[in-house]
């Protein structure tokens, strides 16, 4: 697979903001990222500011799972030597 096309935006529709501030996530995006009623989304976005993004927070703290157990693997192998 190409990578690049890993890193290619897609867009899943529009959104507008409501009076409150909030915004309806376009179904077919809650259903590819399985986002349900009650899920707790983070906000987040590059330092630039120009973009915005959502990420479930049970799905970060599982990509921080994985990062800290691969940083303890290299702690590991670098106190073995």
């Amino acid at each position: 697979m190409d990578r690049r096309h890993h890193f290619r935006p897609k867009v899943w529709g529009t959104a507008i903001v409501g009076t409150k501030g909030q915004v309806v996530i376009p179904a077919k995006a809650r259903e590819e990222f399985g986002i349900k009623e009650g899920d707790n989304l983070l906000v987040v976005s590059p330092p630039s500011r120009q973009a915005i993004g959502l990420i479930k927070s049970d799905e970060l703290e599982k990509m921080l799972s994985k990062i800290q157990a691969k940083i303890e693997d290299t702690l590991n192998i670098i106190n073995r030597k």
